[in-house]
């Protein structure tokens, strides 16, 4: 890595070199100074891909025959992996909206006949607000849909 001030140094440098370039040269040989030019380049490259470019790949098999196998292994691997998480989540997503069917239609059914209940009690205002209040959620619910947080 280079530093902030190891780049401000190049950079000056480098200007300096080029004013020098456009200045008339004499022969110091009697003086026996040197010049010296230095040039700092950095290359970076970036993939998005688990597997590397082929000019890599090359590379990489120039140290060790087996590494693009390896390498096309590991990523095959990571792509299975990947799709058994999904394939998991997926599943448990589905059980856990089964599950909350379920119980919204125990927690119904209780309600009704708890309603019912209260009306065959003589308690007919409070059943019936009961039974109302409890169908009017759930056509409402049915109605709209629920909303997810996504």
């Amino acid at each position: 890595m280079s530093s902030p001030r190891r780049m401000e140094m190049s950079k000056k440098n480098r200007n300096h070199n080029k004013s020098m370039a456009n200045k008339p040269t004499r022969n110091l040989s009697s003086q026996k100074t040197q010049s010296s030019n230095h040039q700092i380049g950095i290359i970076a490259q970036q993939f998005s891909s688990p597997i590397p470019p082929p000019e890599i790949m090359a590379n990489y098999k120039a140290v060790d025959s087996t590494c693009p196998d390896r390498i096309l292994m590991m990523s095959e691997k990571e792509q299975d992996h990947a799709h058994k998480i999904n394939q998991v989540m997926l599943s448990s997503s589905i059980s856990a909206e089964k599950r909350g069917q379920i119980f919204a239609f125990v927690l119904s059914l209780t309600i009704v006949c708890s309603a019912v209940y209260l009306i065959a009690d003589g308690k007919q205002i409070a059943g019936t607000l009961l039974a109302g209040s409890t169908l009017i959620g759930l056509a409402y619910i049915f109605i709209t849909g629920r909303k997810k947080d996504e």
